[in-house]
């Protein structure tokens, strides 16, 4: 079965749609009124939440390769994109505010009676099996489907107990395939291996890293391929886990004395060793791969070893520098990954100094790896660090270029702010306060930033240092943005008020960076195309330049009601300001 759509892709969905075709969906007919209902109304987008294994990709996949005689085909037609994530979290819902959210889990009665109907069609048993089935399930598919797949192979069932964690349905899995005393220690290193993976992994390779025997790997392939076939995820011909919940449960420390254990550093070794006797340090992504799985396989030799390649290379003046700790940040969130880069590069200089530690703690924050961040802090990293690149080539609006291409004047707290990553910003002002009253090129401080972006719980955290930090600016770009908890937040501390038609600093602050950038210039003849290039290619966002409007006028003109009730209801003061032109309407 091919697409039929005029569209191409990288990735081959053949077997999958086959798969989905020839098993349907059972069920899930009382969502689709709910879904019309509210995409009947003028510009409205649907975010669909639930918790693992109450069937979101399931639904999303059966729209997507809906046919003409589907229920859902109607659906299909007014699709735009689909986005599939796994929680209903504020980093991923401020993205999407705009979207109208439906949660699965909030339908329980109609979970449960698809998950009966999934029974009923799969499995014959009593109504009173049924019952208790659908009932401890909690309206779960993917616990009933892992359930009844152990029932199968087993060839029996005590329904009137299921487990209800996942962690118990893989012991029960797990032991059904390895009942045979010293089974699963034969190929613990199978299991070893794929624990450790960053990225899928092809299955020869798998087997060649594990140190699987001819004789062996035949016996594994049939467990990979049929027993614990419905656990991994084969894409491209490349293996991984289906779910990052089974190598949890495997590497789970508390779990050390029970069966099915596996030390997380037994797959990092087993890697290291491989990698190691194949290595060519002059490819950036086999040294990017061994540093890292040397590192978490806490194995003093194979760090010498690792060290001993390195000297040899510097001596053939194939020097290992600072680009290699730019990657692993950004590649790895990992403490123990970063600490022996840091290593290795000291091996051709006797320090590493602190402008690559500090941007190396820039391109981590940027990547949410905050293990990474804590590692090039401890190691001298300026945390007053600010990010100032020297020429901004790109064309386009100015004040986006900087906020989210080029970061100008960006310390290490506004980032995380504008990202709302909140552990990185208690751990930042738990060693500097005042990274919170720096302003970037923009004019703009950390809980401007915050404020502008959504993010509740870093303007919460941002407020009890100082109350005072709520101001005209970000109340204004929260009602902007449509960020209406932002908006109720900052409406305890601040009010809207009506404000004369002047052009905002950022216009100017951003003038003057440009004008400190040139001044770095080697040449006049760059200086002169840089200003050039302001005069006659920047174009500037009005509604970062102009504070003449309100904050009320803000929510009107891009039409986010909810916030001018809001704000309505708080005072009716502005109601006759100026708007953003300066006109009174």
């Amino acid at each position: 079965m091919r697409f039929e759509e005029h569209w191409k892709s990288d990735l081959d969905f053949d077997l999958y749609v086959e798969e989905l075709k020839n098993q349907s969906m059972v069920g899930r007919q009382w969502l689709l009124p709910i879904l019309e209902s509210k995409l009947n109304q003028p510009n409205t987008g649907i975010f669909l939440t639930a918790d693992m294994g109450f069937g979101k990709s399931s639904i999303v996949s059966n729209i997507i390769c809906a046919n003409h005689d589907s229920v859902w085909h109607k659906l299909k037609k007014r699709v735009l994109a689909y986005h599939m994530c796994r929680r209903n979290i504020e980093q991923i819902t401020n993205k999407f505010k705009n979207l109208d959210i439906v949660s699965l889990d909030n339908y329980t009665q109609e979970n449960l009676k698809d998950v009966r109907s999934y029974i009923d069609k799969t499995r014959k048993l009593t109504d009173k099996e049924v019952t208790k089935l659908t009932k401890v399930s909690g309206g779960n598919f993917l616990h009933v489907k892992l359930f009844l797949h152990y029932c199968i192979q087993k060839g029996s069932c005590n329904y009137d107990y299921m487990p209800d964690t996942l962690e118990r349905i893989y012991v029960l899995n797990f032991e059904r395939v390895f009942r045979e005393k010293g089974l699963f220690e034969e190929f613990m290193d199978i299991f070893a291996v794929l624990c450790s993976l960053q990225h899928p992994i092809e299955e020869d390779k798998l087997l060649e890293v594990s140190g699987m025997n001819t004789n062996t790997r035949v016996r594994a392939r049939q467990i990979l391929g049929n027993e614990l076939g419905h656990f991994l995820k084969i894409s491209d011909g490349r293996l991984s886990f289906q779910h990052k919940s089974l190598v949890d449960f495997l590497t789970n420390s508390s779990r050390k004395h029970l069966n099915f254990y596996i030390d997380n550093k037994r797959g990092h070794k087993l890697f290291a060793k491989f990698l190691l006797q194949s290595l060519n340090l002059t490819e950036s992504n086999s040294l990017l791969e061994v540093v890292h799985h040397v590192a978490l396989s806490k194995d003093v030799d194979f760090e010498v070893l690792l060290i001993n390649h390195a000297k040899t290379l510097n001596h053939g003046q194939h020097v290992i520098h600072s680009e290699l700790l730019f990657n692993v940040v950004r590649e790895y969130d990992s403490y123990d990954t970063v600490q022996l880069t840091i290593k290795l590069i000291k091996l051709n200089s006797s320090n590493v100094n602190e402008e690559v530690l500090s941007l190396s703690a820039f391109i981590a924050i940027a990547n949410e790896h905050e293990e990474s961040l804590r590692a090039c802090l401890e190691k001298g990293a300026n945390i007053n660090y600010v990010h100032d690149p020297l020429v901004l080539p790109a064309t386009g609006d100015l004040t986006y270029i900087c906020k989210y291409i080029y970061f100008c004047k960006y310390s290490l707290l506004h980032l995380t702010a504008q990202k709302g990553y909140l552990k990185i910003a208690e751990a930042l002002l738990e060693k500097q306060i005042s990274l919170l009253y720096l302003n970037n090129s923009l004019g703009l401080n950390a809980f401007q930033l915050a404020a502008e972006h959504g993010h509740i719980s870093m303007m919460k955290l941002f407020l009890k240092y100082n109350s005072s930090l709520v101001d005209f600016y970000s109340l204004y770009q929260s009602s902007l943005q449509g960020e209406y908890k932002a908006v109720k937040l900052q409406l305890g501390y601040v009010v809207d008020v009506c404000r004369p038609c002047t052009v905002y600093p950022i216009l100017l602050n951003i003038y003057r960076s440009l004008l400190q950038y040139n001044v770095t210039s080697k040449t006049s003849r760059i200086r002169y195309q840089m200003v050039h290039h302001f005069e006659n290619r920047w174009i500037a966002n009005q509604d970062n330049l102009f504070m003449c409007e309100t904050a009320l006028n803000a929510a009107i003109r891009n039409g986010h009601i909810k916030i001018v009730k809001l704000l309505l209801k708080n005072s009716h003061k502005t109601l006759n300001c100026p708007s953003i032109d300066g006109s009174f309407r």
